[in-house]
């Protein structure tokens, strides 16, 4: 890449190439953005996003455009609101999109299938701020019903049936106190329900939606601890069930489906630094499986399926902050499948 970044986001756009926004590095928050081409396997320029930031949300919308909103800004001090943008690829330009949202870090964003955008948790200095719905047809955000539990450092993430399961985090900025509890929003009732707990507590794990509607759950920490158990849940009887261990105990690791349906772990933060290993989740099985190391320890790094079937691993850090991308390739099934 033309940057070493971490906490950047990565969106797969219609033709096939991959737009990568934002990010930090050692000289702060980056504005940068960049498209890799599979077909030249090569980055290509691209505007820089006006007000920069790190750890933010790109959603990909049904007309082909991606839509950063959140995260935080590079400017000092911080401003009140971030405005939302809208990257359009038939013009290859960034465009302001109704409304802003407040600066928030380690919080979660997703479409509903109404189209508005649900904004769970995260923090801000010492606030947790609770949930937010936001339509960026309107630029509108209004606050759900209460939470059960206000978090951040969680995973979110919409049932086949449209509700959005939320699940572990840490209660406590500062602390690093995870928590098992789960709870679900219902957008036609606007309202907040707990469901089952996690067995294991944790907070900074990643999660992904199976074939069979049930929720995967892997990675994670508790404690100062990383976890190696993983979980599935079954929103049809709202139960928790163990899905076997990692090889490696891994926080914020990426998750990517396979076009044979096999999920993808990859990099993370192990006890004592980030990792390089990638893991493979075989959902007739549910069992684990070695797949290979990449070149660079990894974390904080974006993970793309290509529609080669490839994925795009691309920044993070390791001892250092990374410009490097790799390739996985799950036909390379004699050697590790980096390249």
């Amino acid at each position: 890449m033309s940057h070493e970044r971490r906490f950047a986001s990565a969106t797969l756009l219609d033709d096939g190439t991959v737009l990568v926004a934002g990010g930090e590095n050692i000289d702060g928050v980056l504005s940068a953005s960049e498209i890799y081409a599979p077909a030249l396997d090569a980055w290509l320029p691209a505007p820089d996003i006006p007000w920069g930031r790190v750890s933010h949300h790109a959603i990909a919308l049904a007309n082909g455009e991606v839509m950063i909103l959140g995260g935080v800004s590079a400017l000092s001090p911080s401003p009140p609101a971030l405005p939302v943008l809208v990257y359009d690829p038939d013009d290859g330009q960034w465009h302001a999109s109704p409304g802003a949202l407040a600066p928030r870090t380690l919080d979660s964003a997703t479409l509903l299938d109404n189209g508005s955008v649900l904004l769970v948790g995260g923090y801000d200095e010492s606030q947790i701020p609770g949930a937010t719905l936001f339509d960026p047809t309107t630029g509108n955000s209004v606050s759900t019903g209460a939470m059960q539990i206000p978090r951040f450092d969680h995973v979110a993430l919409k049932l086949t049936d449209g509700r959005v399961l939320v699940a572990g985090g840490s209660t406590t900025p500062g602390a690093g106190t995870a928590t098992a509890a789960c709870e679900v929003y219902d957008p036609v009732a606007n309202t907040w329900s707990p469901v089952a707990s996690l067995a294991f507590a944790r907070q900074a794990a990643n999660a992904i939606l199976l074939d069979d509607g049930k929720v995967l759950v892997a990675g994670g920490a508790v404690d100062g601890s990383t976890v190696r158990m993983s979980e599935t849940y079954d929103p049809t009887t709202n139960t928790w069930t163990d899905s076997g261990e990692l090889s490696v105990g891994r926080f914020v690791p990426t998750l990517t489906r396979l076009p044979d349906g096999r999920i993808l772990a990859v990099g993370g933060v192990g006890e004592a630094a980030p990792v390089a290993s990638a893991e493979l989740f075989d959902q007739v099985t549910r069992q684990w499986s070695a797949a290979g190391r990449m070149a660079d320890l990894r974390s904080g790094h974006t993970a793309t399926l290509l529609p080669n079937g490839r994925v795009l691993v691309a920044g993070g850090n390791g001892f250092n902050f990374l410009r490097s991308a790799e390739l996985y390739d799950p036909q390379r099934i004699y050697a590790d499948g980096f390249e």
